[in-house]
């Protein structure tokens, strides 16, 4: 289970700018076109640091969101 302190660490850990945008966009609720506009980015930059937060993220979170299996050959 992914707990909020984890995941907020997980979100402080994420480079700059891809943080800054992903929160703008998650937590502020902003669309890309606005994030654009207020960043002076184009919509394709805002959708590539939203996915590199996202790819990091899951990066950092995938030992908790997916626990290691079980071998259960021996059955």
């Amino acid at each position: 289970m992914i707990t909020q302190r984890r995941y907020r660490a997980a979100v402080t850990g994420l480079p700059e700018p891809a943080r800054a945008i992903f929160l703008l966009h998650r937590r502020e609720g902003l669309s890309y076109e606005q994030i654009a506009a207020l960043r002076d980015l184009s919509i394709v930059d805002v959708e590539r640091q939203i996915a590199e937060a996202i790819y990091r993220l899951m990066r950092a979170l995938e030992d908790v969101a997916d626990p290691p299996a079980v071998d259960k050959a021996g059955d």
